[in-house]
């Protein structure tokens, strides 16, 4: 997990710690503790030697990666740089940054990532929660910790002026969006966080979401898609469709990840129906924002979706 990833719309990912419980549909299917399956769970018993536990459930262990592991985005700051590129790291993919957990210190684990996103500022992290509600909150409870970890004072600055209101560059906040209980739950409070780019992760979208009916102003990005894997759940690919038109009359930049593995009319060769040749034409849309452009953008009222490869 980590070098480079498969994701289309991401260059890396990052899990900071492993684990985290289920709160939604979209969970039901989770590709991470299925994961976790495959590899055993993690040690929870010095005294009876092979003991393992799986990492989700509201008890279970939630376990930090290593050290080396922590150096990784470091390495790709410093290539970036050298290539004059900016690459996307999504955060987590094997946990939720922004979990709620009394059984661990998640929060002095978060202000230690808060660091390394900030020491990487040719990163683009791509944070993605489905608990947007505990952003603000966990913000300053991160701030809290700075007495349990060695981190710099420019970091708590950073933090700090984040909560005022003026958000990191390098820090897009994503909210997973499955269904319409969950557009309404979610939304408003994704665009009630300080954030360069707000997005929307509508995958495994599970129903049709009609997108006119939600806040949309301060949203920059929508990721949609079907669901894969031995369990599928039916997507309609008329349902993208409708996101993407959505997207477009918003002024939000959409992406069409992939159809998935049952999605209706359809016969696709891929497994996951991610090779976009298989697709309809108007469903081969994959754009995104652009993180530095954006805020100075806002300024001037100019907040379009670029494409790939746009000035």
């Amino acid at each position: 997990m980590g070098e480079n990833s498969g994701i289309e719309w991401t260059s890396h990912s990052f899990n900071p710690w492993v684990g985290c419980m289920k709160v939604s549909p979209g969970c039901t299917n989770c590709y991470a503790e299925a994961f976790d399956r495959r590899v055993g769970g993690v040690p929870v018993s010095q005294r009876r030697e092979g003991q393992k536990a799986l990492r989700w459930g509201v008890s279970a262990p939630r376990t930090r990666t290593t050290e080396s592991y922590w150096r990784q985005p470091l390495a790709w700051n410093a290539a970036a740089l050298a290539k004059g590129e900016r690459a996307r790291v999504f955060a987590a993919s094997l946990a939720d940054v922004f979990e709620a957990n009394a059984h661990f210190d998640l929060d002095l684990w978060r202000l230690e990532l808060f660091e390394l996103i900030r020491s990487t500022p040719a990163l683009d992290w791509q944070l993605l929660t489905k608990r947007p509600q505990h952003v603000l909150p966990m913000l300053q409870t991160a701030l809290g910790a700075r007495s349990r970890a060695a981190v710099a004072p420019e970091t708590i600055e950073w933090l700090e002026a984040w909560l005022a209101g003026a958000p990191p560059t390098n820090v897009w906040l994503g909210t997973t969006v499955e269904d319409e209980e969950r557009a309404v739950e979610r939304i408003p409070h994704l665009v009630a966080a300080p954030a360069a780019v707000r997005f929307l992760s509508m995958e495994p979208l599970l129903e049709p979401v009609d997108l006119r009916r939600h806040q949309l102003a301060g949203l920059h990005w929508v990721i949609v898609g079907g669901e894969s894997g031995k369990k599928a759940r039916v997507f309609d690919p008329a349902w993208a469709a409708d996101v993407v038109a959505a997207a477009r009359a918003a002024g939000i930049a959409p992406f069409v990840k992939q159809m998935g593995s049952r999605p209706l009319g359809m016969k696709l060769s891929d497994p996951h129906g991610g090779d976009v040749e298989e697709w309809p034409l108007e469903l081969g849309v994959r754009e995104f924002p652009r993180a530095g452009a954006l805020l100075a953008a806002a300024a001037s009222g100019d907040d379009r979706p670029h494409r790939p490869g746009a000035p």
